[in-house]
């Protein structure tokens, strides 16, 4: 306790460095269980796929990192919290992707009758030892919650994500939206 090192400016400094570190981790923990706690709470929605990229991508901070989209006219449905998933996905992009970062890619293609989205940067990419704990609750530098919440956000509707990147090669999500919960729109068909 800090109270208990008033005669030690050092320790001081030192324990109210620790304090403020926890209340901040505590107070990210808070907003984003406030952001999360109406998730499934309603229908799943009809959402643009380009829309809701690009809604994402203008709420980021401007940089240096082009973001490019070619989803073109594809709809999913999806949780109305989907944007949270494609935010977490930029939004981890730009805070591990490394020095070496300069874009993210959005992408779909049709398999098997599913679409595959993919987000893929070129960045120093996820190492092989952590590939399998990515979506675990708690994992990763800062609340632990974003891939793991946008991993259960995309479940809701049969969604599933996975990341396939070579480490030292960028990071790759991949979405694979089942047959029946998307659609293409007049823009893109």
């Amino acid at each position: 306790m800090s109270s208990n090192y008033l005669d030690d400016p050092v320790r001081l400094k030192e324990f109210i460095t620790l304090e403020m570190r926890a209340a901040a981790t505590i107070e990210e923990h808070i907003a984003f269980t406030r952001e999360f706690h109406d998730m499934g709470a309603k229908p799943p929605v009809w959402q643009s796929l380009p829309a809701v990229i690009e809604q994402e991508k203008n709420r980021l901070p401007p940089g240096d990192i082009d973001i490019e989209t070619d989803c073109i006219g594809q709809e999913i449905l999806a949780d109305s919290l989907f944007e949270k998933v494609i935010y977490n996905l930029v939004d981890n992009a730009l805070k591990y992707g490394g020095d070496t970062m300069t874009k993210i890619r959005f992408f779909s293609y049709e398999s098997g009758g599913d679409l595959i989205v993919v987000c893929q940067d070129n960045g120093e990419g996820v190492p092989g030892k952590d590939k399998s704990r990515v979506f675990d609750q708690g994992y990763g530098k800062h609340t632990g919650l974003g891939l793991y919440l946008s991993r259960e956000i995309l479940s809701l509707t049969g969604i599933t994500i996975a990341e396939t990147g070579e480490p030292g090669k960028g990071a790759r999500f991949e979405m694979k939206v089942p047959k029946g919960a998307w659609r293409m729109t007049g823009d893109g068909a």
